[in-house]
């Protein structure tokens, strides 16, 4: 067999994508909320409904609220890296698609950088999103004045 020359996969990670959309999150915050990935394990693989040889979630949260997060999403893939299949919160994915989600159908996949980058927006747009993080900010702000009147 003449293998001649194997390339290595051009494609970007999705989650170095879907981590570069977190960019001025904090700032937007003020430092009150953020975002970060957690790469699914052992019971949390089997439970995700991805079944993807790579699977990630995406939790909000706060450095002032320690025993809380918010899975805004979750997504995985394959070894090829294409397409991603994202598993959106409940709520946000029937805000974004318009109707209620049947039989727990809130994934939908996507193979294109771009399609995934302006998929995520419409995720961080929606009111559901929008009113968790203020929640978020608020509790987080009430937290952080406790703990600084505390000394």
């Amino acid at each position: 067999m003449n293998w001649g020359e194997i390339k290595e996969s051009k494609a970007e990670y999705p989650e170095v994508i879907v981590e570069s959309t977190f960019e001025g999150f904090s700032t937007a915050t003020q430092g009150l909320a953020n975002l970060y990935i957690t790469e699914l394990e052992d019971t949390l693989r089997l439970t995700s409904g991805l079944k993807r040889d790579f699977q990630f979630a995406v939790y909000l949260g706060s450095d002032h609220l320690t025993s809380y997060s918010f899975q805004v999403f979750s997504f995985g893939y394959n070894i090829q890296l294409r397409p991603v299949l994202l598993r959106v919160e409940s709520l946000i994915f029937e805000e974004i698609e318009g109707h209620p989600i049947v039989f727990g159908d809130n994934k939908i996949e996507l193979s294109d950088d771009n399609d995934l980058k302006a998929y995520l927006e419409r995720i961080y747009a929606t009111q559901r999103f929008l009113n968790v993080v203020g929640g978020v900010m608020k509790l987080a702000r009430k937290k952080k004045d406790e703990d600084t009147h505390l000394y």
